[in-house]
């Protein structure tokens, strides 16, 4: 059975639309994969500079100090958290 001429000549146009996105997929994909060995290539280098430093013990305790410290710029004095949260009731409470 031979199909409309209009149901053809669309049929040709999806099929051009699907093989020009599968090309585009293509490509995309080919991009993430050098992307990826890139990135592997740079996780692989960083882990021989992490596999040649010693670790020293008093780094270590530093280390985790720092890493629990409060943040000092996240320490905001009173008066201005006060003048803050009063700035926001009047410019939101209309």
């Amino acid at each position: 059975m031979k199909l409309p001429l209009r149901l053809q000549l669309w049929v040709q146009s999806h099929k051009q639309s699907l093989q020009r996105k599968l090309q585009e997929r293509h490509v995309e994909v080919q991009s993430k994969q050098e992307q990826l060995g890139s990135v592997l290539q740079e996780s692989d280098a960083l882990r021989a500079v992490i596999a040649g430093q010693t670790v020293n013990k008093d780094d270590v305790v530093r280390m985790n100090q720092e890493k629990w410290a409060p943040c000092p710029s996240l320490c905001i004095p009173r008066h201005l958290l006060d003048l803050r949260l009063a700035l926001d009731g009047v410019l939101f409470s209309s």
